[in-house]
């Protein structure tokens, strides 16, 4: 059973890698943490094509780096509402949970991890347009995994 992260801080695995998630309809970011949590990178951008193809690509990513947890980026609207592509990521991490269902699934809202991304390469001249997207999903899946463990260190300095 996948969690929002927000509601549900006490369930989150420490010490352990996360593999954070963009999730799009044409490619998926991937990004990583290392297993204290302190530190993201930007893993890969993977092209989507088939399930049984980006199936077996992800099994390969989870198994290299004994990944326990996934945070998916869950696309909320401006106001908060849920829109149609918070239905695509819900079915998707459906799929997540019969593949690997030792994995713990959160969602984090990635409402402004895309502009944070834009303006992040806009200030980055050196990258060329290809680069810059071909960065941009796994760029953007760092963010979302970032701005989740910031909030639960601060959580966690809420309760001490």
């Amino acid at each position: 059973m996948a969690y929002h992260l927000k509601n549900k801080p006490e369930k989150w695995i420490k010490h352990t890698r996360v593999l954070g998630f963009d999730h799009g309809t044409k490619t998926f970011g991937l990004a990583l943490s290392n297993a204290e949590q302190t530190i993201v990178t930007p893993l890969e951008t993977i092209h989507r094509t088939k399930w049984k193809n980006d199936k077996k690509t992800l099994d390969k990513i989870i198994h290299n780096y004994e990944i326990q947890s996934m945070l998916i980026g869950y696309p909320l609207n401006m106001d908060g509402s849920k829109g149609v592509r918070c239905q695509a990521v819900k079915d998707f991490v459906m799929l997540i949970e019969e593949t690997w269902p030792k994995l713990t699934v959160f969602f984090y809202d990635e409402r402004l991890s895309t502009q944070a991304v834009d303006k992040f390469l806009d200030n980055n001249k050196k990258m060329t347009r290809i680069k810059r997207k071909e960065f941009k999903d796994a760029l953007a899946a760092q963010v979302i995994l970032d701005e989740a463990l910031q909030f639960l260190r601060l959580e966690d300095l809420k309760n001490d």
